[in-house]
């Protein structure tokens, strides 16, 4: 069994601390080696925690990388440059003398699109577009308008719906790579221009539609461009208000027919799928409308 100096001997070793006085006694030493066994403890306690927090950290910093890192395949070590957005030409309509409204609900979201305004106007019981069979003048000046801006479009007629149901009759031109341009008539009570006034927040628009009257009466409105689920799904549409009472929608969309009609359309009219922007200007959607409405 060791004695007292040897037993101090041991104690000033292992603490690594200057030898005390004389003085100092066995008591004032395994307190002091008590005091350094819990200042080593805690700092070894501590050195995990830090080390845990910093693993913690850098799997937060990693996943933040990955989630902001392009694949390695898609990485350029070429500058680059952002392009110029293009401009889509509008039309030269002015817009009727109404306040761009605001949704009752907004949803910040890149993968849902804006929320629509409040639908306000009488529902199209009867009389809806794709109710009634466009005239044979009204489509052949349809389809001359559209071949003039798209050469390569393949016109389509979707048979009326089986006995029992509402017939719908939708012409359609399916432009390879860029999307689908639809025709369908129909009908209204009253004057046109009230009719406009009526349906131009039926869909849900924010934006006031456009609007060019013609000398007989004949009101063509045009609609702002709208975007729906799946994004990107783009749509635009002008509506025909006549003065014997029918009405002719034209409307532009960014994918093909099949993506709307379903299964029961051949794949090989065209390709489904959405495309980034429509096939038509405002511009050119109302040069087509103007032609219709001038050919009844």
């Amino acid at each position: 069994m060791m004695n007292d100096d040897e037993l101090r001997r041991a104690l000033r070793a292992e603490l690594e601390v200057p030898a005390p006085a004389a003085r100092t006694s066995l008591d004032d030493l395994l307190r002091r080696g008590r005091r350094r066994v819990f200042a080593q403890r805690a700092v070894a306690v501590m050195g995990v925690l830090i080390a845990v927090a910093g693993i913690g950290f850098g799997g937060v910093a990693l996943s933040a990388a990955r989630r902001t890192l392009p694949p390695a395949d898609t990485v350029s070590t070429t500058p680059t440059t952002t392009p110029a957005t293009a401009v889509r030409a509008e039309a030269s309509w002015p817009r009727i003398s109404e306040p761009i409204r605001t949704p009752t609900i907004t949803l910040n979201h890149p993968d849902v699109p804006p929320i629509p305004c409040q639908q306000t106007g009488s529902p199209l019981l009867t009389g809806w577009p794709g109710s009634s069979k466009a005239p044979d003048a009204v489509r052949a000046s349809w389809e001359r308008a559209l071949t003039g801006l798209a050469g390569k479009a393949q016109f389509h007629v979707t048979q009326p719906r089986s006995p029992g149901e509402r017939e719908a009759y939708s012409y359609w031109a399916d432009v390879t790579g860029f999307g689908s341009i639809w025709l369908r008539a129909g009908s209204f009570t009253g004057d046109p221009l009230a009719q406009a006034d009526d349906q131009k927040w039926a869909q849900g628009d924010c934006v006031p539609p456009r609007r060019h009257v013609l000398a007989d009466g004949t009101v063509l409105q045009l609609h702002a461009l709208k975007e729906a689920m799946p994004v990107p799904s783009l749509s635009q549409r002008l509506v025909i208000y006549a003065p014997n009472g029918m009405s002719y929608e034209i409307s532009v969309s960014n994918h093909s027919a099949e993506y709307l009609l379903g299964p029961e359309i051949n794949e090989t009219n065209g390709p489904s799928g959405g495309r980034p922007e429509l096939p038509l200007t405002e511009e050119q959607l109302a040069g087509i409308g103007l032609a219709v409405a001038e050919s009844r």
